[in-house]
């Protein structure tokens, strides 16, 4: 019996290890695609720092927490006349408001998308 609890033991360690090494995380990035505000907003500050801007967006809100989170996929492209750009997502009252301070920017939109509780937009200088 000793060898099958030596089996198992040395069965569990490499699974383990293989996990490590596999690069396995408790991130909270979805592999789907789907990224939360707080890792669209990172990766939008790296995208403007290496010249590109958003041509797309799709988004929806997960109702099952409160306050509800969005999650959103941005497609990208370069950027070469240095266009001003902003996205936004939130529900219906967040856009107007940032539809708002667009306009006031002098940006205008160019994609707009919404689900059952979710909107999101792209405006741009050009």
């Amino acid at each position: 019996m000793s060898d099958r609890r030596h089996s198992g033991l040395k069965s569990a360690a490499f699974a383990g290890l293989c996990l490590v090494v596999a690069g396995c995380s408790t991130s909270s990035k979805r592999d789907d695609g789907w990224l939360t505000t707080d890792q669209a907003n990172a990766e939008s500050k790296q995208m403007q720092a290496d010249g590109m801007m958003p041509v797309a967006i799709d988004c929806w809100s997960d109702k099952s927490t409160s306050p509800p989170k969005y999650l959103l996929r941005t497609k990208w492209a370069p950027n070469p006349r240095n266009v001003l750009w902003r996205w936004d997502v939130g529900d219906a009252n967040y856009m107007k408001q940032r539809k708002i301070a667009a306009a006031r920017d002098k940006l205008k939109i160019v994609q707009f998308k919404s689900d059952i509780n979710s909107y999101c937009a792209i405006w741009r200088s050009a």
